[in-house]
């Protein structure tokens, strides 16, 4: 007897602090600026569908990408130092590995909670090279709250959550766990199950996963708290802020010099002088072959360059599982009455020319984009104009200072047109 009140006893204790865990979890904030946040280049932000959710402004416009939005963060020109909250309001969303499904999938989450009817998708040319995305890449930045968001939107049609459905599984088949979980959030809000076993299991799995999807928030906020204190309010690294030091200045497009955006409410940038100001700062920087940053090719080209002629011949650029998830994500855009802007970035074309994937063969996912884009009545812009212009991209794939000016005057074009 004695044994089974210390059992209970300690079942009561283990049942109040869970349960007390979980209420602080569930019910702290996450971030110190919703600005910031909209910002922050974090994988457990963009795992967290309720966190996106609640830091979506009545001006929000969501940008989707990979691991571009990661790169030249500190550059003037990178899209969240370039403009003030009041002439560009946007949320990033996107890792490496992030890919068209995982954006049709979270866009699905989000739309009910997104005033502004805009989103920009960057698409990375990389994502067409091959006959499909990868599971395991796929696996990384799956994330349950995300997919039980889609389920549970009404605006989108049992037919268009089937099709979402049915691919996620098959990109979740070497993922067993997550595929588990899949199957019982399928069973009950896309087949209305009535076995009390699964609905019990589902609602597991649902509070389980999005309790650690919110702790590990949490923890990264903080940890970016304490290792980046010069981050404040103003949402750029250095500005003033909570407890940030002044930032260098910067130059306007005017040429005088700035301590803030470099646009801001009634500024007309120039945008080819701030080209022309980012190729500068580049051009002592690029002495090698590829003309991409000297850095990264001393670091990651230079010791595989020989070698490397036939690295990317015969690779397939026109037959995907990729399209049909871009044609999912424009489906829940078309559904939900969103007008997309799909973004065709550039890429290093002297890379590609010498390691066997020609202009030709590139041109070839370029327009299948446009023709699956233009069943949907999509906007496209095509940046493979720059594919051979320095300074533009630091490696094969990722924007440098005069690339972001570049991605910069389309997104905010986009972004302030009716």
């Amino acid at each position: 007897m004695k044994r089974l009140k210390a059992f209970a006893a300690a079942l009561v204790i283990f049942l109040c602090i869970t349960g007390g865990i979980r209420m602080v979890v569930m019910h702290s904030g996450v971030h110190s600026s919703s600005r910031e946040f909209r910002y922050w280049y974090n994988p457990y932000k963009d795992k967290s569908a309720p966190a996106l959710q609640e830091a979506l402004g009545k001006n929000t416009m969501v940008i989707f990408g990979s691991s571009e939005l990661g790169h030249s963060r500190k550059s003037p020109y990178y899209i969240k130092n370039m403009f003030s909250e009041k002439a560009l309001d946007a949320m990033l969303i996107g890792q490496p590995y992030s890919q068209d499904m995982n954006h049709a999938t979270t866009l699905a989450a989000l739309a009910p909670y997104m005033k502004s009817r805009k989103v920009v998708l960057l698409l990375s040319p990389t994502w067409f090279m091959g006959k499909d995305t990868s599971p395991e890449n796929f696996s990384i930045r799956y994330s349950d709250s995300a997919y039980i968001g889609m389920l549970r939107n009404p605006d989108i049609s049992p037919a268009l959550k089937r099709s979402m459905a049915q691919r996620t599984r098959h990109l979740l088949r070497n993922d067993k766990a997550a595929l588990s979980r899949v199957k019982a959030y399928d069973a009950v809000y896309l087949n209305d199950t009535r076995d009390p076993f699964t609905r019990l299991k589902a609602r597991y799995y649902q509070n389980h996963t999005m309790l650690q999807e919110r702790a590990a928030l949490l923890m990264a906020e903080q940890y970016r708290r304490i290792s980046d204190p010069g981050t404040g309010a103003s949402g750029a690294p250095g500005l003033p802020g909570k407890s940030g030091n002044a930032e260098p200045a910067r130059l306007h497009s005017s040429g005088l010099r700035s301590s803030g955006p470099i646009v801001s409410p009634g500024t007309t940038p120039d945008w080819q002088a701030l080209q022309d100001k980012a190729l500068t700062s580049a051009e002592r920087k690029i002495n090698n072959p590829l003309m991409m940053q000297d850095k990264i090719w001393k670091t990651k080209f230079r010791s595989k360059y020989r070698s490397s002629v036939k690295l990317h011949a015969g690779t397939e650029t026109t037959v995907s599982g990729e399209y049909g998830d871009l044609e999912l994500f424009l489906q829940v855009c078309k559904e939900e009455n969103i007008k997309p802007l799909l973004i065709i970035q550039p890429v290093n074309g002297f890379w590609y020319d010498h390691s066997g994937l020609k202009a030709p063969a590139r041109d070839g996912y370029r327009a299948k984009i446009k023709d699956v884009a233009s069943r949907y009545d999509a906007q496209v812009t095509d940046l493979s104009q720059y594919d051979y212009e320095p300074g533009v991209l630091t490696d094969a794939v990722h924007p440098w200072g005069k690339g972001w000016v570049i991605l910069d005057e389309v997104i905010y074009n986009y972004y302030k047109a009716p």
